[in-house]
């Protein structure tokens, strides 16, 4: 699983080194303004045990969210190595996206302690992002 996520992140990287080579048809703030509502909403839910179809759709949502964030990069012009930078985001966009399919597929398997699990290392992953990405 590993080697496949590397090699998509390579394959994306080669075609698009830069932010315009991205579809960029929502700004990449919208799309993180929306998956941090849902965010917060969902792990509130998830920490008092509530594993409904509510927080399914939720957790889908924010697969949904995290792949279309892949599609837009953050402001990279403060970085000296764009491709990198590039990478990194996508690297990091990926492991956010993992973690979202575990809180989706445990919360259709009515396991909410795997689901907190999984929200709690989107968070890290999150956190980790907006340090690395936000001024």
């Amino acid at each position: 699983m590993k080697s496949f996520i590397l090699a998509c992140l390579v394959a994306i990287v080669s075609i698009a080194p830069n932010a315009q080579a991205f579809d960029d048809a929502r700004e990449l703030k919208i799309i993180m303004q929306e998956m941090g509502q849902i965010f917060k909403t969902l792990g509130k839910s998830v920490a008092q045990g509530s594993v409904s179809a509510v927080e399914l759709a939720s957790a889908r949502q924010l697969v949904k969210l995290a792949e279309e964030s892949a599609t837009v990069l953050p402001d990279l012009s403060r970085f000296p190595n764009r491709e990198l930078a590039t990478a990194r985001y996508l690297e990091l966009n990926s492991k956010l996206l993992i973690a979202m399919k575990d809180a989706e597929a445990a919360i259709s398997r009515a396991d909410a302690a795997g689901a907190l699990k999984a929200l709690e290392q989107a968070k890290l992953l999150r956190t980790q992002g907006h340090d690395e990405f936000m001024l």
